[in-house]
């Protein structure tokens, strides 16, 4: 990031101009200044001075901003690259797309905002100073580029070692003899992840100030290759690299990010035949040779990266490699739904063709892959507890991908999720017991206590603070004093890290929803307006105010604010759910039923819906469609407590004692002990007797 100079601008203002989606956008120049003629908020032309470049190569974008604070990146970019490889040309960021003022992307809006997008990593010791208040920013930086203090800490600390006489390491060069921090040194920036605190220096604990995303639906395939701009962490940390102590710097020069040697060399600097003494456990061979890669030497297919670390374009024009650096798998694209390297290059080939061509080469049965149990587990597969579980406690398996999988056991309920979940929330490495809360989420609110109360005193923030949140509803319940106070500590740490990102609608979301847990209903439905203020159209915060609405009976505002939402979101499962509850309570109970039913239907992954639809089924009457709903419900949910509960009680109104005998067996088994589960066993054996 540079002040936007004849030095620094590489783009073309000659009074060049660029078409999309009916808007023409004009670059030119006006004394020293650089300018661009494009749509505002409104979709009105108006003239924008360009204060900032933002990047170097292969493309440059532009800062523009803006009186109350905002910094916004232009969507329309320069391509740097030579006009031979199709460069020296504006392009748009949505090529494909058609994004006018009034879509989210637009580059007047909150996705493209550098003050919460991009300042954190793109300039030094950033502090973005949002008032929520006056919804403006006042962003402060010390360099407003990526400066030494970046990676090396304060100066001022350098300083203070010289005049002490005594060298004392701070900084990445602390962090140096310490592969994992300085991992997380670069993952700063390198990580998809959220900010939870400012002031972050190099050689900090990561999780102390931001929250890494897991191998996220959407953010990853299955298999956990990228899909999603995920900048490199996530990925690093899945391969046997991490695993085995190899850090950024042994491949990357920290000062220009290029490779140390070239691309080969940099490979085979540990994959030899004599790997170096710091790696010793590495398996002696000779890679780069075409007994192992089977291409001719120099080509595409003989470079390490081509088939190790395939790479995928972002920002139209900007290759990333996949950091994960793994073995081709096309034999896993039909199970996991991933890509593979192979047919990356050979496009005239599918996945089929890929793995019979390796299984020539390397008839060795493949191992199992823990990309078929995640893409099961996202899918819903009834069978899928076992093996979550079992990835979850594989020591051997990277923690991002153990984390993974614990956190879709919270779509699991039963014995052997909640012993995998116990046993994780106990573990040394911190992505998995972050894993393992996500999995509690779903659990009944005095099972979590149990088992998750004690991470309340972690030793790093993004623990204690989705601690906080995730046991939240204790609050309600009567606590001895030191455990109401630890609580009420990790929930202020999760408020803080989202008063931080308050200018963004789904903290306020998120907010509003811990405050009305807390019983702070004022400052809930404060949130959640602020929310609606910075987007009316954020149906979470919709949905979630109308329910606010309706716990305080209020009955009149939630229909009012559910009808807003159901006119932005037709089509949106959760609204249309939470309007059939609305009409439900409103005694329109065939108008529920179809709304309750197309929330089924548009989510079918949502035992939730499936089973509100049965009971609303069953109390109009409708009993034999109500069991026909909540029986095939049980295919893809067969362990779901509620479905259970619902048709072990509806069969023993109908007097089919027997079968809701097996029923409460089947609770009984996933919830041993469960008091209210043995009563209701008892009177159905009472009754028989």
């Amino acid at each position: 990031m540079q002040p936007a100079t004849a030095e620094t601008v590489t783009g073309d203002f000659s009074g060049t101009s660029f078409d999309y989606a009916g808007t023409t956008y004009e670059f030119f120049t006006r004394g020293d200044t650089y300018r661009v003629r494009a749509d505002d908020e409104h979709g009105e032309m108006q003239e924008f001075e360009i204060s900032h470049t933002f990047g170097t190569a292969p493309l440059q974008q532009y800062l523009v901003p803006f009186p109350d604070g905002r910094v916004q990146a232009l969507s329309v970019a320069w391509d740097t690259r030579p006009e031979a490889e199709g460069g020296q040309r504006w392009f748009h960021l949505y090529p494909d797309e058609a994004v006018t003022y009034t879509d989210e992307l637009h580059w007047t809006g909150r996705n493209q905002n550098w003050n919460y997008m991009c300042a954190d990593c793109h300039s030094t010791n950033v502090r973005k100073n949002y008032d929520a208040t006056t919804q403006t920013y006042a962003t402060s930086w010390d360099e407003v580029t990526v400066g030494c203090e970046t990676c090396h800490g304060p100066a001022s600390a350098h300083v203070a070692n010289a005049q002490s006489g005594e060298y004392h390491e701070s900084g990445l060069d602390a962090a140096l003899d310490k592969p994992f921090r300085q991992v997380e040194t670069c993952a700063k920036c390198h990580a998809r992840r959220g900010i939870l605190a400012e002031g972050f220096e190099a050689g900090d604990a990561f999780l102390d100030f931001y929250r890494p995303a897991l191998l996220d639906d959407g953010l990853y395939h299955a298999d956990g290759q990228i899909l999603d701009e995920v900048y490199v962490y996530g990925s690093f940390l899945q391969s046997k690299m991490h695993q085995r102590g190899v850090t950024c710097t042994d491949c990357h020069n920290p000062h220009t990010a290029s490779l140390n040697v070239g691309v080969n060399e940099t490979c085979t600097a540990c994959h030899q035949a004599e790997p170096p003494a710091r790696f010793p456990t590495l398996t002696p061979k000779v890679y780069d040779n075409p007994e192992h890669h089977f291409h001719e030497p120099g080509s595409a297919g003989a470079m390490c990266v081509n088939c190790h670390m395939p790479a995928k374009n972002y920002m139209v024009v900007d290759p990333r490699r996949d950091h994960s650096f793994r073995v081709p798998r096309p034999d896993l694209a039909e199970a996991t739904g991933a890509p593979n390297a192979c047919n990356g290059c050979h496009t005239d080939q599918n996945a089929a063709w890929a793995a019979a061509e390796i299984e020539k080469r390397y008839p060795e049965p493949n191992p199992p892959h823990y990309g078929e149990i995640i893409a099961a587990g996202r899918r819903g597969d009834a069978d899928a507890t076992e093996q979550l579980a079992g990835l979850a406690g594989d020591r051997d398996a990277p923690a991002i991908v153990r984390g993974t999988a614990l956190s879709l056991l919270q779509g699991y309920p039963g014995a052997t999720a909640v012993a995998a979940l116990d046993a994780a929330l106990q573990d040394p490495e911190q992505l998995v017991r972050l894993g393992a809360l996500q999995g509690l989420s779903n659990l009944d609110i005095e099972q979590r206590w149990a088992l998750g109360n004690h991470l309340l005193d972690d030793d790093l923030l993004a623990v204690r603070a989705q601690a906080g949140v995730t046991l939240a509803p204790m609050l309600e319940r009567d606590l001895r004093q030191g455990d109401q106070e630890r609580l009420l500590a990790a929930v202020d740490e999760y408020i803080d890290a989202q008063r931080l990102n308050a200018d963004r609608p789904g903290a306020l979301t998120n907010l509003g929803n811990v405050y009305a847990t807390m019983g702070r209903s004022g400052a809930a439905e404060t949130a959640y307006r602020q929310a609606l203020e910075l987007d009316r159209a954020w149906v979470p915060a919709l949905v979630n105010l109308a329910d606010f609405y309706r716990a305080e009976g209020r009955e009149a505002e939630a229909g009012e604010t559910l009808e807003q939402a159901r006119k932005i979101a037709p089509e949106n499962a959760a609204v249309r759910h939470a309007y059939g509850l609305l009409l439900v309570r409103a005694g329109r109970s065939n108008e529920a039923l179809e709304e309750l039913e197309a929330a089924m239907t548009l989510r079918p992954d949502n035992p939730r819906y499936h089973f509100v639809y049965g009971i609303a089924l069953n109390s109009t009457g409708r009993t034999d469609e109500a069991m026909a709903v909540l029986e095939s419900a049980l295919g893809p949910f067969p362990d779901d407590v509620d479905i259970l509960f619902a048709l072990a009680t509806i069969e023993r109104d109908r007097g089919n004692r027997a079968a809701a005998i097996g029923y409460v067996d089947r609770l009984l088994e996933l919830q041993p002990g469960n008091s209210r589960l043995l009563v209701l066993r008892q009177q159905l054996a009472e009754d028989g007797g």
